[in-house]
């Protein structure tokens, strides 16, 4: 891990021939260059959150590590429903996106086309949707609804022993839901979800807990409580098909905190649990996967069990998509790292998508408000026209011995004279702070030239002096950011 301090040693040095003589020649500085780390434990860990929509990315961590800081994605418009209202779930079936916005059901097609299916009981929280060859299923806490291929019909369930509209999932021909409020689930027929047997249910009874909300992955089906959870499977049986797998039983850390947080990434199952720790699956048995600046955020939030949780992936790397609609933020985790970043959208403190779905070689998300369908992706640099405001603070700079820094340049490594938006800066902009995030000062333009202009040096001069700094970069040109080092010219005064 690198150090939380940057040392600026006071010496001679073969490499730092550059001689700063202060008063009466009394003391000899040796004008140095030094290599900020783009990562290292912060004092911002038990600050506000003031990075945002940037990422860290290298293979190590310490000394030789090949790092960069990178922009989050930005997204355009795909599709819109035409109402307002928020996006509860979709899935991907054959050539076409079924959605649900607010109360309605749409089909959506590859370019973009909303066709409205039905309408639903809710007009809020989380929907599940999950198919057979024939039909498509979908519950809303409330109620179940059966649309059948080709057909233009959206149809309640009315068959009287269904009460499994908790939570939905698919195992070998089995729609499965749970009973809310209860540790029942229950199974249709085989390919019928609008047939239900009396009988055809059982008890997640490992601990006296309600199911709060199930998932299946691997043919497996899990079953999540307040308290406990536990893993299923499909025995063949004639009777009941679905038995609990030896050792599938977790408590504790094992429990789901956040029923909405749950979701599959890279084949491995992410949720919130009940001691407010987000865990992933590991041979049946939770692992935490939580930095300590993520923990410090979700420890200071007073309502969370609220939280949406997504799976998101791009260019070889998979995310985990975390929001807190009441506490209005979002987080998202790099799998590959195992490091936190914040998501912001513009004019509100979380990011606008509730989910993800892949389609049509696209990942297409939905807004939590207006009823829209965005493309989200790394080469778009806007979102739908709105900049994208970002930050990235550095490690703290201080003096091994507190003494006073004077700041001669700062020097940023990144891709400069590319095109902007229209009216905008190709520019970086640098604060400070010497109080851990308490104040910050003026910006400071960096310029990265003018469109064409690539061997413009992303430089600025003169920043003063003190005994100890955050810098922090900040950006919001419509342009790819992609930052690979900074370097920092100081010397150190006596004092």
């Amino acid at each position: 891990m690198f150090q939380a301090e940057v040392h600026l040693i006071l010496g001679a040095s073969s490499e730092n021939k550059d001689r700063d003589y202060v008063t009466e020649c009394l003391i000899i500085n040796w004008r140095q260059s030094v290599k900020i780390p783009l990562l290292g434990p912060k004092p911002q860990t038990r600050m506000p959150d003031f990075d945002q929509n940037m990422f860290w990315s290298g293979e190590q961590r310490g000394a030789g590590t090949t790092e960069s800081v990178d922009g989050t994605p930005g997204f355009r418009s795909f599709a819109s429903s035409g109402i307002m209202g928020e996006y509860r779930g979709g899935k991907v079936i054959n050539d076409a996106l079924y959605c649900v916005f607010a109360n309605r059901v749409f089909i959506v097609s590859k370019i973009g086309v909303c066709t409205a299916l039905g309408t639903i009981g809710t007009s809020a929280g989380k929907c599940f949707l999950e198919n057979n060859p024939t039909q498509l299923m979908i519950v809303d806490g409330l109620a179940g609804y059966i649309h059948t291929f080709g057909t233009s019909s959206l149809v309640p369930i009315s068959d009287v022993d269904f009460r499994y509209y908790g939570s939905l999932c698919y195992v070998d021909g089995y729609f499965i839901g749970h009973d809310p409020g209860s540790g029942d689930f229950g199974i249709s027929a085989l390919l019928n979800g609008l047939s239900w047997g009396p009988l055809d249910f059982a008890e997640a009874e490992g601990k006296p807990d309600d199911i709060l909300t199930s998932i299946a992955t691997h043919r497996e089906l899990w079953l999540m409580g307040s308290e406990s959870s536990e893993v299923w499977y499909n025995t063949g049986n004639a009777d009941f098909p679905i038995a609990r797998v030896s050792g599938g039983f977790m408590e504790k850390e094992g429990s789901i905190g956040a029923p909405a947080s749950v979701a599959l990434v890279d084949n491995t199952l992410y949720w919130l649990n009940g001691q407010r720790m987000v865990v992933k699956a590991s041979n049946y048995q939770p692992a935490i996967v939580m930095d300590d600046f993520f923990a410090y955020q979700l420890s200071q939030m007073w309502t969370w069990k609220d939280a949406i949780g997504y799976p998101y992936s791009e260019a070889g790397r998979h995310f985990y998509i975390l929001t807190f609609p009441t506490e209005q933020k979002t987080y998202r985790l790099d799998i590959k790292t195992g490091l936190w970043h914040r998501l912001v959208s513009f004019g509100l403190g979380r990011h606008r998508s509730n989910g993800c779905v892949f389609f049509d070689g696209k990942n297409i998300v939905g807004d939590f408000e207006n009823g829209k369908l965005y493309e989200m992706s790394l080469d778009i640099y806007d979102e739908d026209g709105e900049e994208i405001q970002r930050a990235w603070c550095l490690p703290k700079v201080e003096d091994s011995e507190k003494r006073k820094i004077t700041y001669h340049d700062l020097e940023v490594t990144v891709e400069t004279g590319l095109e902007v938006g229209t009216g905008q800066e190709s520019g970086l902009y640098l604060d400070w702070s010497t109080n851990v995030g308490k104040t910050w000062s003026s910006e400071k333009l960096i310029p990265c030239g003018a469109v064409g202009e690539y061997d413009t040096i992303a430089k600025v001069r003169s920043l003063g002096a003190d005994k100890g700094r955050i810098f922090r970069l900040k950006m919001s040109a419509s342009r790819k950011w992609s930052i690979t080092g900074v370097n920092l010219r100081s010397s150190v005064g006596k004092n």
